[in-house]
């Protein structure tokens, strides 16, 4: 398993991309032949292009997953006027003249829309060529349990496209006490929410994260308590976070904590793979982590490479997760899956029609201190992932009726997924 193809300190270290490497799109061709997914974190900071995403998506082997952070608005509630997308941004521009920095509140309902529907938009370019994974929302420390922001992340999962898997970090550690664990759970299952379960340290979790110094004089070294709970029998989803210093590399004690999550403390129900995302990024550190974490769990660690070699179909992770029916097909080709209205399926089929459709698109590069590095898949129970049906990508477009009430409408959509992820 392997990182994030642009951290600098990667790329400079030479411990794993060629000297031949040179490009960034060369660069993302290495890193897809050795990891399954990747974790998109410039998406936090503006809304990438069309162009770009259709650039990364010619680099990569089918059965390689992007998954997508929200933009940072959704989650924080607040960005740069810079961060936004140009033609929205020229409206607000408008209405809110010499703000440097704009808040949610700031957009009026149309211009929410639109910018939710400029990010969809991306992501249907992805999940129509099944290069979609998960999308995942990062609420930050100030972000805590209340009523409110209940309603901020049903808002969010209600204008992201129910075609698209939702994840939620939560940095606040009040979600998870005795008072709010339980209901929090309950409450993200509802929608089909994946929580995340992020490994951090106490002291580099209250430091922002180009502001780390280390451990203060007369500090310990604590590691916040994980969330690992399921609220999505399909998926789960870790995050370990190490952010500052050039020692990186979890210690035996701290991996035989994850080996003990893995297999003793998995929960109950759990059908699906579990995206393992090490953001430990300092040289080939990643890399050592999820060599020696894989040692110690053995089978359970999903062999991209190996996966690659196989023949047909069952080359591509999907297949290797899940098998197709007669009666089912997959949705890498399929325009019966697309989650668009008719005027974007046609939009887009122009754009893979058209001459310009051939051209080598840019690919943008991401920032080095962003990428989260050596992804894995971990597989709860071999034999039954491979009984279920074809993992991401795969789910069948449901109708989405405006009129309806979102939330109810919501909770339809995430139980045929489930239902269909489910299904034998």
């Amino acid at each position: 398993m392997c990182p994030g193809w642009s951290d600098q300190s990667l790329l400079k270290c030479g411990k794993f991309y060629p000297a031949s490497v040179r490009s960034t799109e060369d660069r993302l061709r290495h890193y897809s032949t050795h990891f399954p997914c990747v974790e998109v974190d410039t998406s936090t900071y503006a809304i990438p292009s069309i162009a770009s995403v259709k650039g990364w998506l010619q680099c990569v082997p089918k059965g390689f997953y992007f998954h997508f952070k929200a933009f940072g608005l959704f989650c924080s509630k607040s960005c740069s006027l810079t961060a936004l997308p140009v033609h929205i941004r020229h409206k607000v521009s408008e209405i809110c003249p010499g703000k440097d920095y704009i808040h949610l509140n700031d957009l009026s309902v149309s211009l929410r829309d639109e910018l939710w529907q400029s990010f969809n938009k991306i992501l249907y370019v992805a999940h129509g060529a099944g290069n979609l994974g998960l999308v995942v929302f990062q609420f930050h420390l100030s972000f805590k349990p209340t009523k409110e922001n209940q309603a901020h992340v049903e808002w969010c999962r209600e204008n992201l496209d129910p075609c698209f898997l939702m994840a939620a970090e939560f940095r606040c550690r009040d979600w998870f006490n005795n008072e709010w664990l339980t209901l929090t759970t309950k409450w993200l299952s509802s929608m089909g929410i994946i929580l995340v379960a992020a490994d951090e340290l106490e002291h580099e979790t209250f430091q922002k994260d180009r502001e780390q110094t280390g451990l203060q004089k007369g500090q310990i070294k604590i590691t916040l308590p994980v969330a690992w709970s399921l609220t999505n029998p399909d998926f789960m989803y870790v995050r370990v976070h190490r952010r500052e210093g050039s020692q990186r590399l979890l210690s035996e004690s701290e991996l035989s904590c994850w080996v003990n999550r893995l297999t003793v403390e998995l929960p109950q129900g759990l059908k699906g793979p579990i995206f393992f995302m090490w953001g430990t990024d300092w040289e080939d550190q990643p890399l050592i982590n999820a060599k020696n974490l894989n040692a110690m769990i053995g089978d359970m660690a999903f062999n991209w490479k190996a996966s690659q070699q196989l023949s047909g179909s069952r080359s591509m992770l999907s297949a290797y997760f899940g098998r197709k029916t007669k009666t089912e097909k997959c949705a890498l080709v399929s325009k019966d899956f697309l989650p668009l209205c008719n005027e974007e399926q046609k939009e887009l089929e122009h754009d893979c029609n058209s001459s310009q459709s051939s051209q080598k698109f840019e690919v943008s590069e991401f920032p080095g201190e962003n990428v989260f590095l050596a992804p894995a898949i971990l597989t709860a129970n071999r034999k039954h992932i491979q009984d279920s049906p074809a993992l991401l990508g795969c789910i069948k477009k449901t109708k989405y009726n405006d009129n309806n009430k979102p939330l109810e409408s919501l909770k339809k959509t995430s139980s045929s997924i489930t239902a269909y992820f489910q299904k034998r």
